[in-house]
């Protein structure tokens, strides 16, 4: 307990300085409190003379030989307390993870690896997502180089900054699930293109699409600036709040190290290994020229042109006369229904297939429609 001027005993210090920062009149709180006026400003001078005990920019209460406010992380004059040392790094460690998230989105996201196509690469710019995680690392970079200055920043300025931090992660997260989205969904079209030679199909099996560097890179920062923070609000106050950093990181890194294997085990089942291994115990694929018109049901007709791939086993050239008996046979006078319908193609398909094996026993592999018109 502590006296004025007046001789008054003064109440505790702390309620007085709650009432005169909650704009109480002078008057009213010397009268709560039973002192004088002059008694209220001897504390409040007290008060601001003692920059550890309150936050000069938010005015939350500061533990004893803070360095910094644990509300909104403002440094306090003249102290060095524990974890004053570390949290201008971490500053430096979020103005890093700012400007990473901005390199990332100009960097590749996506790499797509496909036969034929070759290699393909997605920078983040060149879609919305890549400006987004700019916008967002610039407000990060932004708070860092405030921090790292002179200048003040409440605490709902830090909780904003940790909410950027947060959403470069989830960005980040939603990118690697799309981008699995968008490679079944590339397969699923190649698939079921309807290419009469099939090649669709057997490139749709090699496609791979692989997170890119800039992707990783925009994860990272987004990772690194959550760290940081945290470390900077928090300090080293504790193993409570070590524990807490440490336990965020680790559910992060979780998610992205499993967005990680779900990507390996698609490149693992669309291996392009597999699609060379199958075609390499193929043969060679023989040209039935040229394409020959075959009467349908009801006055339509077909232009059929095909090949055969006939196994190694053929080392000479085959008498075709057989394979185009093959296609008359499968072909004339079907509905013209039959022969247009997704199904009724690949059925007519497998008819057609099995009477070249019949006629070729043993050497016949596929065959490849190169030619497949109806009227």
């Amino acid at each position: 307990m502590s006296t004025g001027e007046s001789g008054n005993p003064l109440s505790n210090d702390d309620s007085v300085i709650a009432a005169y920062s909650a704009g109480q009149p002078v008057p009213e709180i010397a009268a709560q409190h039973q002192i004088s006026p002059e008694a209220v400003y001897e504390i409040v001078h007290k008060m601001a003379t003692a920059p550890a005990n309150f936050c000069s920019a938010c005015g939350a209460a500061l533990p004893a030989a803070a360095g910094f406010c644990p509300q909104c992380g403002n440094p306090v004059a003249g102290v060095a307390g524990p974890g004053a040392a570390e949290r201008p790094v971490a500053m430096w460690a979020v103005l890093a993870a700012g400007i990473l998230a901005i390199l990332g989105s100009f960097l590749p996201w996506a790499v797509i690896s496909a036969p034929i196509i070759g290699t393909i690469s997605k920078s983040g710019v060149d879609g919305s997502d890549g400006w987004v995680s700019i916008v967002l690392g610039a407000l990060l970079a932004a708070y860092a180089a405030v921090r790292l200055s002179p200048r003040h920043l409440p605490g709902t300025v830090t909780a904003l900054a940790g909410l950027v931090a947060a959403l470069l992660i989830g960005l980040a997260i939603v990118e690697f699930v799309d981008l699995r989205s968008k490679a079944d969904d590339m397969r699923s079209t190649m698939a079921d293109h309807d290419d009469p030679l099939g090649i669709g199909a057997a490139i749709s099996n090699a496609v791979q699409v692989k997170p890119g560097l800039g992707l990783w890179l925009v994860a990272a920062a987004g990772l690194v600036g959550a760290i940081a923070l945290l470390i900077a609000v928090t300090g080293r106050g504790g193993p409570g709040k070590v524990a807490g950093a440490a336990g965020a990181a680790v559910l992060v890194a979780g998610v992205l190290a499993a967005a990680v294997v779900t990507m390996r085990e698609q490149d693992t089942t669309t291996s392009p290994n597999v699609v060379m291994a199958a075609s390499t115990a193929k043969g060679v694929v023989t040209p039935v020229d040229p394409p020959r018109t075959i009467d349908l049901a009801d006055d339509h007709y077909l232009k059929l042109g095909f090949a055969v791939q006939f196994s190694d086993d053929v080392t000479t050239q085959p008498d075709l006369d057989a394979a185009r008996t093959a296609a008359l046979d499968t072909y004339t006078g079907r509905p013209i229904a039959a022969v247009e319908s997704k199904d009724g193609r690949a059925q007519l398909k497998s008819e057609f297939l099995a009477r070249l094996r019949e006629a070729y026993p043993g050497t016949v592999l596929d065959v490849y429609y190169t030619t497949f018109v109806t009227q």
